[in-house]
């Protein structure tokens, strides 16, 4: 998928005006960054196992979980370049220290939401690095998050990662969801994060 602030910022600006969000978006003919639209098995840059699509919706519907995250990043992929192995882990430690959310992926490019986790916040949508906010924002006010290991494929076409405006990115929402939940209330396993 394409992540590019105007892409992400057109999203949120339709849900908005919208009042809401559907249960799944489908690209279709999103020819920037999907190479076929499909449901069930979007082709994109075939990073993400999409066979895990199903267990994740089992995890929402079945086990009650209101976000689960996908963790590419719990021991090194072969197909992740070590420097943006190093980097992701250390805004994860970022995040476990400044937030108290024990997570090893804060970047993770495949997650499922319950509708009303999505609905229950104003996600701004300008600039990079809005999974932060999307992970941490629930997590934070006690919403049950499950996070799980995942395989991480050999990247097909050139990455649109903008390393520097990445980081940049990263941090401001970093800092910048210090306010979010109860400062200082209910850290890691004990706000609902559960790392399987």
């Amino acid at each position: 998928m394409d992540f590019t602030p105007d892409w992400i910022g057109s999203h949120c600006r339709a849900f908005a005006f919208f009042g809401g969000v559907p249960r799944a978006v489908v690209c279709d003919q999103l020819k920037n960054g999907v190479t076929r639209g499909c449901r069930y098995e979007p082709h994109c840059d075939f990073t993400y196992p999409t066979e895990y699509i199903p267990v994740l919706r089992r995890i929402i519907e079945e086990e009650g979980a209101d976000v689960v995250n996908c963790a590419r990043t719990r021991s090194r992929p072969a197909a992740m370049p070590l420097p943006n192995h190093v980097a992701n882990r250390a805004f994860a430690a970022m995040a476990h220290l400044m937030h108290g959310i024990p997570t090893c992926d804060v970047h993770s490019g495949i997650r499922a939401y319950r509708s009303s986790v999505i609905r229950s916040f104003d996600f701004d949508g300008e600039g990079d690095a809005l999974p932060i906010d999307t992970l941490l924002f629930p997590a934070k006010c006690v919403y049950r998050v499950i996070e799980m290991p995942i395989a991480y494929h050999e990247r097909v076409g050139q990455s649109k990662l903008r390393k520097l405006a990445g980081t940049v990115w990263t941090m401001i929402r970093l800092f910048g969801a210090l306010p979010v939940g109860k400062f200082g209330g209910a850290r890691g396993a004990e706000a609902g994060y559960e790392v399987r």
